[in-house]
């Protein structure tokens, strides 16, 4: 029989071990749908610059983006434009088909009051299957047809100082249970509207 130290330590070191496997475990799972959209400006026909009112995601990640929201990047963020999903890139089209019928290429409309400016950076706020967030920013170059593209990744409470805007929570395609559960519990409660 081993002493009750022992078994103390060997039950420490097995509970340290099957937490760190659970993460590893977590963490290999949400890699496995995480979407990565890069914008990419749309040339206006027969113009010589890029289409301010729409721009082009390209979804170069494993999984779907879903309520993709298009953001001004200010203190009092804006809401400019949304779209429900952009799939994962598709393999190169062959024969007849052409580059723009390739799945995971979506056009992004803004709305009729906004367009992109020169020197203006935007936020694209996305969520993947297990609701979390994920951020890309971008800046327009000053001719106006490149993009200057900064993934940011999946936001976390650790890693992000910067807040979603209050309009991406009311928009947001995926909610989590322990979410879901609590405007439940806020919604039964008598008096609250």
């Amino acid at each position: 029989m081993q002493p009750i130290w022992f078994q103390v330590i060997v039950t420490a070191v097995a509970a340290v071990i099957a937490i760190q496997a659970w993460r590893t475990s977590v963490a290999a799972i949400h890699s496995n749908y995480r979407p990565v959209l890069r914008p990419v400006p749309l040339k206006a026909p027969a113009l010589p610059h890029a289409d301010a009112s729409k721009l082009l995601l390209k979804n170069y990640g494993r999984g779907p983006a879903l309520g993709v929201l298009l953001f001004t990047d200010e203190k009092d963020a804006q809401f400019m434009a949304e779209l429900d999903l952009v799939e994962p890139l598709g393999p190169r089209p062959g024969g007849e088909m052409t580059e723009r019928e390739r799945v995971g290429r979506r056009p992004l409309r803004l709305e009729p009051v906004f367009k992109l400016q020169p020197g203006y950076t935007y936020r694209l706020l996305y969520q993947d299957l297990g609701s979390n967030w994920h951020e890309t920013l971008f800046t327009i170059s000053n001719d106006g047809l490149r993009f200057v593209v900064r993934y940011l990744g999946p936001r976390s409470w650790r890693s992000n100082r910067r807040q979603l805007p209050p309009e991406a929570k009311t928009r947001q395609h995926v909610i989590k249970a322990e979410e879901a559960a609590a405007e439940v519990i806020d919604a039964a409660r008598p008096g609250q509207d």
